[in-house]
């Protein structure tokens, strides 16, 4: 009777579908759509003089020139007050330490990622024009680009991050950048009120 039951059990047990079970998508692709849908905005009618993208490879917060807080340059419309006072608060944390970009930008034209290291040191040689090197170093770049790491609201409908663009010693800009999450795709939807330029 004994070997009845446990034959049966067993049967049972085989017999069972297997529930598969859910999955809950790679944050990390969030992030990198983020990235990319901000980069292709951002680049727009410069693609034809961008064909060689250079991302800094260390994620950088925005120099917060003059005692510039993101609670002064990032303001969330109304009815949005909780969400964003979240996301700056992740915001905040995410960027206390650089993290490293991996190589999962979905760019239409091509890019590399360079370290802050190597790039520092094109500039370190007084003797030579920093720029000059980059660009020989770098052709048809158009500089380079360096971003934050990137903070959610908690509904994950709302991102956060800033861009940073370097293309010469009186050339470029950076501002945090608010991106929203409509069926389905990430598109800029303003930029902070804070920015600098060069």
């Amino acid at each position: 009777m004994k070997l009845l039951v446990a034959v049966l059990l067993l049967l049972i047990s085989l017999a069972t579908p297997v529930i598969a079970q859910k999955t809950s998508p790679d944050p990390g692709a969030e992030v990198y759509a983020v990235y990319s849908a901000l980069i292709r905005e951002y680049i727009g009618a410069r693609q034809d003089r961008t064909p060689n993208l250079v991302i800094e490879t260390e994620t950088t917060d925005y120099p917060h020139l003059g005692g510039t807080r993101i609670e002064d340059c990032v303001k969330p419309e109304a009815g949005e007050e909780a969400q964003f006072e979240a996301m700056i608060r992740d915001y905040k944390a995410a960027n206390k330490t650089p993290d490293t970009l991996k190589d999962k930008f979905d760019l239409p034209y091509k890019y590399q990622l360079v370290s802050r290291s190597l790039i520092s040191t094109i500039f370190i040689d007084k003797q030579v024009d920093g720029w000059k090197a980059f660009y020989d170093k770098y052709p048809n770049s158009d500089g380079y680009l360096d971003m934050s790491a990137v903070a959610f609201s908690p509904d994950r409908t709302i991102a956060l991050v800033y861009l940073g663009h370097h293309c010469g010693w009186l050339c470029g800009d950076g501002t945090y950048h608010i991106m929203r999450k409509e069926d389905g795709k990430w598109t800029r939807s303003i930029w902070s009120r804070c920015d600098w330029v060069s």
